[in-house]
């Protein structure tokens, strides 16, 4: 019996243990669930971390068009087409191992992932929120190409709510009125918008300048220079490392003198020519909008076709574009016409470029020289891509294409410039003959009220004589009865 009690108590405590042990594992359970998901942040991909996200969105911040396509499909990143067209994306990659293997991994856990930190990151240092990356990139797009409204901004951003300084620079308004969303939040917040600008340029300029110690006062000097020395611009855009043949310098003086007179603009250039040529050629892209917008304001008589019509001609007579490069005033020698009657017969069949060269002939060379640099441009652009593409018929189809789009919304632009010149001057003249007319009727008025007032004073004149008349005959009926009763009356 003894023994009995003793296996029933051994089999009532075995009992027990295994239920205590069975609930505690259970409660474990959860709890351990709990601190797993609590330790990782991010359960779906749980090998990525902060610093490659933040890795990704700084390289994103310096690539918005990457940034904007990724963003709308995350899958581009393992599509070898896209990343191939886009060098600098396939370079990072390379470049960044494990974060390469993380984002292909799970592209759009990881783009979620960048925008949430992107978000963070803006309400940290953003005091408008509103203000998107894109709408950034967008208005730094358009300062680039036109450096004196970047300039004038950058002093005093307050300016874009000036309505005469808008009015006075006709692509900053139109500008403003093709992007809504841009012109709000600028005109909210103008001094913190020019802000995000400058730090979204600098970072623009560290991705795209691996020579940081060129400065855009270096370059505009020797934009400049090869300005007035075409034949020695388009040597060094189609073999920048010339610069650095004793031989060519030795043949070019000019550019020789420029260098010794120029010694930091000589150093960055020959430290890295390519680069420095990039740079210049950037430079006087925008130099190019910018001159040709100005260009059309000061003659607005002058059309595209007109300069595009000479520079065809000059690309056929060297000599003549040669001599009038150094001396566009020989255009007025009636010597050098002689002497050159292919220009004297062109000039004779445009008359209009005729008029607008001999009125201001330095004006006009320096348009064609800029077209003619700003052809070549994209001539050379053309042929690069043609030789990066070779193969790929149908992309290079649609450059093409796009090329030919550039050079309508150009053509467009300049021509809508020319118009709103030719509104502006409309309504002025409009304002004008309404304040002669206004004039006019005034001065009418003033001659009918001075008559009236003659009338008034003839009449007075009138009215007066003729009581002075009644006056005397009433004097003189007076006197007559006066002497009747003096005749009559007896003595």
């Amino acid at each position: 019996m003894m023994n009995l009690r003793k296996h029933l108590h051994s089999a009532i405590l075995g009992w027990g243990l295994a239920v205590t042990l069975s609930l505690l594992i259970s409660a474990a359970g959860p709890q351990q669930a709990v601190g797993q998901a609590q330790s990782n942040p991010n359960p779906q991909n749980p090998d990525l971390t902060r610093e490659q996200v933040a890795t990704f969105d700084q390289f994103l911040d310096q690539h918005p068009d990457i940034d904007r396509q990724l963003r709308t499909n995350p899958s581009l990143v393992n599509n070898a087409d896209f990343v191939e067209d886009h060098p600098d994306l396939a370079q990072f990659l390379a470049s960044h191992k494990e974060l390469s293997e993380e984002l292909k991994e799970n592209p759009r856990n990881f783009m979620h992932r960048e925008q949430r930190f992107d978000r963070a990151e803006n309400r940290a240092h953003n005091p408008n929120p509103d203000v998107t990356r894109q709408q950034v990139a967008t208005f730094d797009q358009f300062l680039d190409q036109h450096p004196d409204i970047d300039r004038q901004l950058k002093a005093n951003p307050s300016l874009i709510n000036d309505a005469d300084f808008v009015e006075d620079h006709p692509e900053l308004g139109q500008f403003l009125a093709s992007h809504k969303d841009v012109s709000e939040e600028l005109k909210e917040n103008p001094g913190d918008f020019m802000r995000r600008e400058q730090r979204f340029d600098r970072a623009e300029n560290r991705a795209q300048n691996p020579n940081p110690d060129v400065t855009r006062k270096e370059v505009a000097s020797f934009d400049r220079f090869l300005d007035k020395h075409p034949d020695i611009d388009k040597q060094l855009d189609a073999n920048p490392g010339l610069v650095n043949d004793e031989n060519f310098l030795k043949n070019h003086h000019e550019l020789r003198a420029f260098l010794k007179d120029h010694p930091e603009v000589r150093e960055e250039l020959r430290e890295n020519p390519s680069d420095f040529m990039r740079r210049e050629q950037r430079f006087d892209a925008a130099e190019n909008n910018r001159a040709r917008s100005q260009f059309s304001r000061q003659n607005p008589d002058l059309t595209p076709q007109e300069v595009a019509d000479f520079d065809k001609f000059l690309d056929h007579h060297k000599s003549i574009d040669k001599d009038l490069s150094k001396n566009p005033n020989l255009v007025n020698d009636p010597k050098f016409l002689k002497d050159h009657h292919e220009l004297q017969k062109f000039l004779e069949k445009n008359p209009e470029v005729s008029e607008e060269l001999r009125e201001n002939p330095t004006d006009f060379m320096r348009q064609e020289s800029r077209f003619e640099r700003s052809e070549r441009d994209r001539r050379m652009d053309r042929h690069d891509r043609d030789r990066d593409l070779r193969g790929k018929h149908d992309k290079h189809d649609k450059d093409d294409q796009k090329i030919d789009r550039d050079d309508r919304d150009e053509d467009n632009r300049i021509a809508r410039a020319e118009r709103d010149n030719r509104d502006k001057d409309s309504r002025a003249d409009k304002d004008d003959h309404k304040r002669d007319r206004d004039d006019h009727d005034r001065n009418a008025r003033a001659d009918k009220d001075h008559k009236k007032d003659r009338d008034h004073h003839k009449i007075a004149d009138k009215n007066r004589h003729s009581d002075k008349d009644k006056h005397k005959i009433e004097n003189k009926s007076a006197l007559e009865e006066k002497e009747k009763l003096q005749t009559s009356t007896p003595h």
